[in-house]
């Protein structure tokens, strides 16, 4: 499984992995990408991740418009619109799926076994049940994570390199995503080990972004981690 010291462009090269055996009998072929994104909408910029995906699908030889379309459906918060995205999608017949938040990757997977899965940036594939390892996913799901499970102790201890006094530390999560449960504990036992407080802080909308700050100057929290969501980062 990637990882993220992998530049984030071998999403275009991860993705084609599963029809570029067969492309040599199919030159005809139209390749159909079902990309799921959680922010924005239609007459939003393309992301960083769209504008990625685009270019290494071009270098590779996959150009929308021409060989490639690009089938993007905007969630836009809207979580129960989800699985009708993804039914939508497997009706169109798409060959692989991308997605870059745990709840879409975990819904095309309830809906389909079959279809392969490129994700972006997750927090935890293995503990959210998408893969079963790390190194060995197995199943339909592939792509790149975010997780800090590993890098926690380094995490605190760059932090350490930039506030050397740091005793308390704000951990923005969101309790909704399945891929952070994980997380806390993780970074709580590495904190421990540095002398550190951990400070967590529920993010699931801006409101309680917004009220979280208030928390942290109230608890004189020194720094903060921000735990990859699309509430948190978008």
């Amino acid at each position: 499984m990637l990882t993220r010291r992998r530049v984030i462009i071998s999403l275009g090269a991860s993705t084609v992995v599963w029809p570029l055996g067969s492309l040599a009998q199919q030159p005809d072929k139209v390749w159909r990408v079902g990309m799921m994104i959680a922010t924005g909408n239609p007459s939003s910029p393309p992301n960083v991740y769209q504008l990625a995906f685009v270019q290494k699908m071009r270098e590779l030889g996959y150009v929308e418009g021409k060989n490639l379309i690009i089938e993007r459906r905007f969630e836009e918060g809207n979580k129960e619109r989800v699985p009708e995205f993804v039914d939508e999608l497997l009706r169109l017949k798409v060959d692989v799926f991308v997605t870059t938040v745990t709840p879409s990757a975990l819904a095309i997977q309830r809906a389909t076994r079959i279809s392969p899965i490129v994700f972006v940036n997750l927090v935890d594939p293995v503990g959210s049940g998408l893969a079963a390892s790390l190194s060995r996913p197995g199943g339909n799901a592939t792509g790149l994570t975010g997780t800090v499970f590993d890098s926690s102790p380094k995490l605190l201890d760059l932090l350490k390199l930039v506030v050397p006094r740091l005793t308390r530390v704000a951990v923005f999560l969101n309790p909704d995503n399945s891929g952070h449960p994980g997380v806390l504990p993780k970074l709580q036992a590495a904190a421990q080990t540095v002398g550190v407080q951990t400070l967590r802080v529920d993010a699931r909308t801006p409101e309680e972004i917004e009220s979280g700050f208030l928390t942290i100057k109230r608890e004189r929290a020194q720094a903060i981690i921000l735990v990859n969501d699309t509430v948190v980062s978008g």
